[in-house]
């Protein structure tokens, strides 16, 4: 799929993507200030390079399909447990190849143990239905063009356990769900029940109807339609098979249900089919002794529900099989599948079995039971697990013979992850990590304004690289990155061109071991750049975590001496800096940590001054959460006047203005969400600040946004969804070309091996141009601001701070310079004849108590135990949720 020109469009459907091709129309009331309403656009979403894909090993639960007359789809649930679906032409295409994600099952503990997706057709469209981690069954209608019509699906019952196994099956007017339902479990253990829905999607018996209630836990069922009603057949307590009818409104006809033969055996998995006259009921036998060997079997059945025919019509297959069948004519097509292979054979309409033996064909790895779908002359679809990890399939001719050999269905995309954007004058530079095999690596190329790739391909970084940062000014581009030398790590620049070519790289800082830097960020101002970045700081035993910047000319040579050091403390290591420019200076904004207390560790935000020289304008760092105790991320943008401080916590989306001075415009600070939520990301759009995260209010990582006034006016209360599809979509980046209009850039992660980054606009069309007058400057947002933390009780061990506890103490920053006694560190230079150089201790006075609350005391010296305990605390009490991880050795 190539990268597609993105716009706005009023489709209300979906396809493989929530809001692909939708606007989103959200009116928010801005209580403390008036009610407007205020309109979000979001673009239809689109890929930074074209995928490259290779089977994937997927299947963790068996595959199921069904036929429309012109499609199969087929469904299966991949190892993180995503509802996976693609469709299959009558000739064996697979229209998706890289697969569509409805939600996320249940994951069994064994392929044989999960639940897998039931499907079904109308004989148009199609209806999946699926065991949510939440206890219920849900489901979602697919039309017949792959569009999904009920993105992340609906609920059919809330009542089902977690091994509900549905099963599905449609007509005209309709489908039909059955699903295990442990509602008697005290009595009759666990059951059928079962709801009609139509093909708007409405579920007709929310309750559930009774099916099959009997003693005995139900189980492995199979179920078909007669167009007037349904049977249903599955394995019952006692090792045997039972069935039972429902007419057409949905009620029981046999109640406890009918045994499928008289002689007691060990029967399993039951397949069923409609010929149009009767039902084919088969089913593997595994009774070692008797009058019949083991093996599948059948008998017809009639819509009256009594057997036709013999009691077990033997149909020549061996033992070590599992059943489906499908109505073939007047007759039916039955195919087993096991260890040696897969075997078919036709059934007449009078229960004759037509071949004998049965045929055979090669399926090698199969595992799990197969699924057959199609009807009338064929071709039919089996679908199973091929390779004994991967959904496959094998067509089949009307006579049960295979046409053409087995294929996969399920493919993996190169995976993709870590953006990063800037805008440049006429368009927008990307940067993102690109796991293609034999061409790992980060990858930067342009797009034009509207979206489209400016560039013929995209420039590969060195392999070496961690997350880029990319940052553009008048003139041009200049990444940035760090880099294994040796045993090393160094930091480079290159400048990119109009033209797409990557400049020579620059060394601008050596020095420290593999994985004590974390990725960088950047923003241009004045004639130059100012870069920064987290580092462990000192000899690998005694040091600090701490936020270094450094100044950077046009084409990314070094300014001054070595990077000047920010952090008094150490900084969140799980948190990038911030980087903003305001016309004059640059404002740096990060997670500080300000205890060596692991247990009462005080996570807030701190930001500093620099010239674009690296001069620093304040002694003491900057305090923009006033006594926020609980940090994620920070972040900062500017207007081209003050700056904007963003930050994450776990209760909610923070922000205040700085001004030019450094002085705090906004005390308390604005809350824009009260959900937890991290990766922060800001800008300014021309008209208002863009504030974008990502929070799991819908139960999985999705990315919102909101504005922020030029006066500081939260303008949307909670934020308006930007990506909400039922899988991870993680660590927006945002870049803006004014006017309005900003792209964000965020990780869509499909499955555990799966992640790619997408792109969408998003614009918000009624803020006035002029919205820094006196009246909205006079606004307080007071409905949204916490005066200070609140208890979030004991698993949140520093939370319970508030401003009658603590005092906090300008922050006074730290050299760069080896804290034990002995000689300097060799990779660690000091900051000379910069304003924090002297300062080698923290001034700041312990406050609230020995070893309480926040304490911003001396530092212990010796051992770095604690700055790792720190980290590894922080981020369990954060509870990270993204798997990008941002250090070097692990990008």
């Amino acid at each position: 799929m190539n990268p597609s020109i993105p716009g706005n469009t009023t489709r209300p459907t979906v396809r493989r993507g929530f809001f692909r091709g939708r606007r989103v129309a959200l009116l928010l009331a801005l209580a403390a200030h008036g009610s407007t309403a205020r309109a979000i656009t979001v673009s239809s979403d689109f890929e930074l390079d074209a995928p490259v894909s290779v089977p994937a090993a997927s299947a963790f639960s068996n595959v199921r399909s069904a036929f429309n007359g012109t499609d199969h789809l087929v469904a299966w649930v991949d190892p993180s447990g995503a509802v996976t679906l693609t469709r299959v032409s009558a000739s064996g295409v697979v229209r998706d190849p890289l697969g569509v994600v409805l939600g996320t099952a249940v994951l069994g503990r064994s392929l044989s143990m999960t639940d897998a997706p039931a499907v079904a057709s109308d004989g148009v469209g199609f209806l999946v239905a699926w065991a949510s981690r939440a206890g219920e069954v849900r489901a979602a209608r697919i039309d017949a063009s792959g569009a999904v019509l009920d993105p992340g699906g609906f609920v059919v019952t809330a009542s089902a356990a977690a091994g509900a196994g549905p099963v599905a099956v449609g007509d005209a007017s309709g489908y039909l769900v059955a699903w295990r339902d442990a509602r008697n479990a005290a009595t009759t253990g666990v059951d059928y029940f079962a709801s009609r829905i139509g093909r708007d999607g409405a579920v007709r018996d929310p309750a559930g109807r009774p099916v099959l209630v009997t003693p005995g836990d139900q189980g492995n069922a199979a179920l078909a339609t007669n167009g007037a009603g349904w049977l249903l057949a599955c394995e019952d307590g006692s090792a045997d098979l039972r069935y039972g009818r429902l007419d057409a409104s949905g009620a029981a006809l046999d109640g406890a249900g009918r045994r499928v033969a008289v002689t007691v055996r060990v029967r399993i998995s039951p397949s069923v089919a409609w010929n149009g006259t009767n039902y084919l009921l088969a089913w593997s036998d595994q009774t070692p002794s008797g009058s019949l060997s083991p093996g599948l079997y059948a008998q017809v059945i009639a819509p009256s529900g009594e057997r036709v025919g013999a009691e077990a019509i033997a149909l020549g297959v061996g033992v070590d099989t599992v059943t489906t069948a499908a109505p073939n004519g007047s007759g039916w097509l039955v195919v087993g599948s096991g260890s040696a292979g897969s075997y078919s054979t036709r059934v007449s309409g009078a229960g004759a079995v037509l071949d004998q033996p049965a045929r055979t064909y090669s399926t090698p790895g199969a595992t799990g039971r197969p699924m057959l779908s199609g009807r009338g002359a064929g071709p039919y679809l089996l679908t199973l697990v091929a390779r004994g990890v991967n959904p496959g399939a094998l067509l089949l001719a009307e006579d049960g013979s295979a046409a053409g050999a087995p294929f996969e269905l399920s493919f993996r995309a190169n995976a993709q992850q870590s953006p990063n954007v800037a805008f440049e004058r006429t368009g927008f530079v990307v940067t993102w990590l690109d796991a293609r095999v034999g061409a790992e690596g980060y990858r930067v190329r342009r797009l034009s304004a509207a979206g489209a790739p400016a560039d013929a391909a995209p420039t590969r970084l060195p392999a070496s690289a961690t997350p880029v940062a990319v940052a553009s000014n008048r003139t041009g581009t200049l990444l940035a990155w760090h880099q294994h030398v040796s045993s090393e790590i160094h930091t480079f620049t290159a400048t990119y061109s109009a033209a797409g070519a990557l400049g020579s790289s620059v060394v601008v800082d050596t020095g420290g071991f593999i994985g004590t830097r974390y990725a960088p960020v950047m923003a241009a101002g004045g004639d130059g750049y100012l870069l920064s970045w987290g580092a462990w700081q000192g000899s690998a035993f005694n040091g600090r975590l701490a936020v270094r910047a450094q100044p950077l000319t046009a084409t990314g040579a070094r300014i001054g001496g070595a990077p000047v050091g920010l952090s008094g403390t150490a900084f969140i290591p799980s948190s990038l800096p911030g980087v903003s420019f305001d016309g004059a200076n640059f404002l740096v904004a990060w997670g500080d940590i300000l205890t060596s207390d692991p247990f009462t560790s005080c996570a807030t935000v701190r930001a500093a001054r620099l010239t674009p020289a690296g001069d620093r304008l304040e002694a003491a760092n900057i305090a923009p959460a006033g006594v926020e105790c609980d940090v994620n991320e920070a972040t900062t943008a500017s207007d081209g006047a003050n700056h904007l401080v963003v930050w994450t916590a776990t209760r909610g989306v923070f922000a205040a203005r700085v001004s030019p001075a450094g002085v705090v415009l906004d005390a308390p600070p604005r809350r824009i969400s009260s959900v937890d939520a991290s990766a922060p990301s800001a800008t300014f759009d021309g008209v208002a600040f863009v504030v974008a995260w990502q929070d799991a209010r819908n139960g999985s990582a999705d990315v919102y946004a909101a504005r922020v006034s030029r006066a500081g006016v939260v303008l949307d209360p909670g934020g308006a969804p930007v990506a909400a599809e039922p899988v991870a979509e993680e660590r927006p980046k945002l870049a803006s070309a004014g006017g309005g209009r900003s792209l964000v850039l965020y990780t869509r992660r499909v499955s555990t091996a799966l992640s790619r980054v997408r792109g969408r606009f998003v614009s918000f069309e009624d803020v006035a141009a002029g919205d820094a007058g006196a009246a909205d400057a006079a606004v307080t947002d007071a409905a949204f601001v916490d005066a200070a933390p609140t208890d979030l009780g004991p698993d949140a061990v520093s939370s319970d701070v508030t401003a009658a506890d603590v005092v906090l103490a300008p922050d006074v920053p730290v050299a760069d310079v080896p804290r034990d006694a002995g000689a300097p560190d060799a990779a660690v230079t000091a900051d000379a004849g910069r304003l924090d150089a002297p300062a080698v201790v923290d001034a700041a006075p312990a406050v609230g108590g020995e070893g309480g609350g926040c304490s911003a005391g001396a530092r212990r010296r010796g051992s770095p135990w604690w700055a790792l305990a720190v980290a590894a605390a922080a981020l369990a009490r954060r509870r990270r949720r993204s798997p990008e991880v941002l250090r070097l050795n692990d990008p």
